[in-house]
């Protein structure tokens, strides 16, 4: 399963936006309240429905609601195109305003009609919205094209099952318990529960999975394979660490050692947590949902939708993380979230999309792009402090007058608090040294 776009009408803060997706890495990029959080809450939801029509088992799928309609708009759509063994698939999914405004025939084409013609969508493409007008023939909130049964014959011909995770900002927050008999699950269903809700990760449930899987290495190929590769991804997310393992005693812990110490898991930064329970937490839902996988790390596939990529991370650690995930999870598709110019500088720009109110759009560059670029070309953020800027601009506009001494005491002065080597304080001190040659 892949998702190969997304289109929102009158959802939350949009109007009417479209986002489209390649099969691995997407990156959503916008400053705060631009709707990068709604982009993967739509998505989540629309999943809600779809899995659960894939794929025998329990299922818990969840809507919008009244507050989540843009305005006064009458409707909030949200639909999901995707393909299942290659082929594609459709899924809307509706909340109205007035509950029994879709039994009425009068209302439904007084609706079709002004989502039609309304001048407000623009150049927008037409065949979507005659989808979402076509979406309103039926008046279930739910529409499945093709049926509901159609998806389920295609998901069983695909060689992973089909599995959407999604990771919430509530991530690094653990939990020590247990999952209720209701909500566990056995075999394949246990990578399902709650995998769309947010959630805090469960160092219980982690930790009795890498037991058992370190219990069964030295009988199962498949087993001792996982808990190499697992190891060898700890390093990767985490120089300096090794040797992650579960408690022998006492209640279930997960231990790491680093410079010669034992850590339990809630001893480590917000940002090494982050890092490490997202990766154990999709290594055990790949594994759970693909048994019959001998390298389910590598073979299986999966949507995973991660908000905030970059939360708690070390700029430094900004810039490999998106690396990594896609080197140790190579068939998984991510959908994740970011204001973080490290992390945008690290992705190809054919694979962000920039949000500015209801317009989506592809950045002309960002990878290799430093973070000052990123900020003031990208994000329309100046890269410093606006004292700084001020300070700058009047050390510019003395050189530009020939005030040479004047420039360069503000040069020293301002050298003082952001340092010598700042490229801006060197490049200042050049003009200065032209101009003292050209005047000789």
């Amino acid at each position: 399963m892949k998702i190969t776009s997304l289109s929102l009408f009158n959802l939350r803060s949009f109007e009417f936006a479209e986002f489209t997706f390649n099969p691995q890495f997407n990156l959503i990029a916008g400053i705060n309240g631009a709707g990068k959080s709604t982009v993967l809450d739509a998505i989540r939801t629309c999943a809600s429905h779809i899995l659960p029509a894939l794929r025998r088992g329990p299922s818990r799928p969840f809507g919008f609601g009244i507050d989540d309609i843009h305005d006064n708009a009458p409707i909030a759509d949200a639909t999901l195109h995707f393909t299942l063994d290659g082929e594609p698939s459709r899924f809307s999914l509706r909340e109205w305003r007035e509950p029994r405004a879709f039994d009425n025939a009068e209302n439904l084409e007084k609706l079709r009609r002004e989502i039609l013609d309304a001048d407000r969508l623009g150049d927008r493409p037409r065949n979507l919205i005659r989808d979402l007008a076509e979406t309103l023939d039926t008046p279930s909130p739910t529409v499945f094209n093709p049926p509901e049964v159609q998806q389920k014959a295609l998901a069983a011909l695909e060689e992973s099952a089909p599995l959407v995770l999604y990771f919430s900002t509530a991530r690094t927050q653990l939990s020590a318990r247990k999952e209720s008999s209701s909500a566990a699950a056995q075999g394949a269903g246990a990578a399902y529960v709650r995998a769309l809700g947010v959630r805090e990760l469960s160092v219980v449930q982690l930790a009795d999975w890498l037991r058992a899987q370190q219990a069964l290495a030295p009988e199962r190929q498949a087993s001792q394979h996982l808990v190499d590769v697992v190891e060898a991804a700890v390093r990767q997310f985490l120089p300096g660490f090794q040797n992650l393992r579960p408690s022998k005693v006492g209640p279930s812990q997960l231990l790491i050692d680093h410079g010669g110490t034992t850590l339990h898991l809630r001893q480590l930064s917000d940002g090494e947590r982050s890092v490490l329970v997202l990766m154990l937490d999709i290594a055990k839902r790949l594994t759970q949902a693909n048994p019959y996988l001998a390298d389910p790390l590598s073979a299986a596939e999966a949507v995973i939708l991660i908000d905030e990529i970059d939360l708690h991370l070390h700029p430094q650690w900004q810039r490999k993380i998106v690396g990594d995930l896609t080197r140790t999870f190579p068939n998984c598709q991510f959908i994740a979230t970011t204001h973080s110019p490290q992390v945008i500088g690290e992705v190809a720009h054919e694979n962000i999309q920039m949000i500015d109110g209801d317009d989506v759009f592809v950045p002309p560059h960002s990878f290799g792009v430093d973070s000052s670029r990123v900020l003031e070309e990208l994000m329309s953020t100046k890269p410093r402090n606006a004292g700084v800027e001020d300070k700058l601009t009047k050390i510019a506009k003395l050189i530009g007058e020939e005030k040479e001494a004047e420039a360069r005491k503000a040069i020293a002065t301002l050298a003082e608090e952001i340092g010598d080597s700042d490229p801006e304080i060197i490049r200042a001190k050049l003009l200065l040294d032209f101009l003292d040659e050209d005047g000789e």
